[in-house]
């Protein structure tokens, strides 16, 4: 056995017990009044054991009025609680509004896009037409289709099928254009 091995079976041997005994002894001998202790110091009189009592009773009145603090307080974590949660979901619904918002809108530019992009090819092909079979062509669609298309067209194109179209619509025509 080595030197700590001694020393570590001493202390749990000898002086382990040799504390708890001391102790023992000191509760028990300040329990009968054979020893005095300045930190086991029991009430002597009738005056110090009502004293004592008044002070446990206040003690405890006010460890009763903390508690009911700390079930308002909690009551009231409680209700900011339930508000964040109202306002958490109505933050999501908003969210998610808005989320559809956005895609209705992606999906009317897309079409939008599309629509543009008919119009572009609409507008190629009837530039690449002869006057007199473009003017009928847009003869049969409304005004407003009309001046769509001609948006996409060049000045000289749209003047010239303008000049071939029935002098009613192409004045029409005109004059929703000036506007």
């Amino acid at each position: 056995m080595n030197v700590a091995s001694k020393l570590k079976a001493i202390t749990y041997l000898v002086l382990v017990p040799l504390i708890i005994g001391i102790i023992i002894f000191m509760i028990i001998g300040s329990a009968v009044g054979l020893i005095k202790l300045p930190f086991i110091n029991p009430p002597q009189t009738e005056n110090e054991i009502d004293s004592l009592t008044l002070e446990l009773e206040a003690k405890d009145e006010t460890i009763v009025s903390l508690k009911n603090v700390i079930e308002e307080q909690k009551k009231e974590i409680d209700d900011i609680k339930r508000q964040y949660d109202i306002r958490e979901e109505s933050l999501k619904a908003r969210e998610k509004s808005l989320d559809e918002f956005e895609e209705q809108l992606n999906n009317r530019l897309e079409s939008m896009e599309s629509e543009d992009e008919r119009l572009q090819n609409l507008a190629n092909n009837l530039n690449q037409m002869k006057v007199r079979d473009a003017a009928n062509i847009l003869s049969h669609l409304e005004e407003e289709e009309i001046l769509k298309i001609f948006q996409y067209m060049t000045n000289q194109k749209t003047s010239e099928i303008m000049s071939a179209l029935d002098s009613q619509k192409a004045a029409s025509l005109a004059k929703k254009m000036m506007q």
